[in-house]
């Protein structure tokens, strides 16, 4: 009878720490469904500002480009009014003006007129003057008198 007694105890033990073991595995499977799900949230409300940010810059960085792209000036000779390498264009259906570009090689004022060279929709200044003129080196073959008053050459007076 002690024995059965014995073995029933060892049943209900084993079954206790069954029990035990199952409940552990649920917690740790619980905390690590919580972990993953907090972590995953976490990452999308980092994430979703950088990410709007970044789509919302490009998508203004298109419309720029976009915009220049459709300029509606055409690209055109100089006129006498035109100073700079650009100009602008009235746009009918916008009601607003466009503005236009003068051909690559056309004439501008840089700094006086008719001083400079359109390129890319900007004016340079087209020939750069050198200030002074280059001189050839002149040979010497004397020696150079010592004019200088040093205190050397008050020496080897002495």
């Amino acid at each position: 009878k002690k024995k059965k007694k014995k073995k029933k105890k060892k049943k209900k033990k084993k079954k206790k720490k069954k029990k035990k073991k199952k409940k552990k595995k649920k917690k740790k499977k619980k905390k690590k469904k919580k972990k993953k799900k907090t972590v995953s949230v976490l990452l999308r409300r980092e994430a979703a500002p950088e990410m709007r940010a970044a789509v919302l810059t490009w998508a203004l960085v298109g419309l720029f480009f976009l915009e220049e792209a459709s300029s509606k000036c055409p690209n055109i000779t100089r006129r006498p009014q035109d100073t700079n390498c650009n100009y602008y264009c009235p746009n009918k259906p916008d009601n607003d003006w466009d503005k236009g570009f003068l051909l690559d090689g056309e004439t501008c004022d840089y700094l006086t007129k008719n001083d400079g060279v359109c390129r890319n929709g900007e004016c340079y200044q087209a020939n750069v003057s050198s200030s002074t003129k280059p001189s050839h080196p002149v040979d010497h073959t004397d020696e150079p008198s010592n004019t200088c008053d040093t205190a050397a050459s008050k020496k080897k007076e002495k």
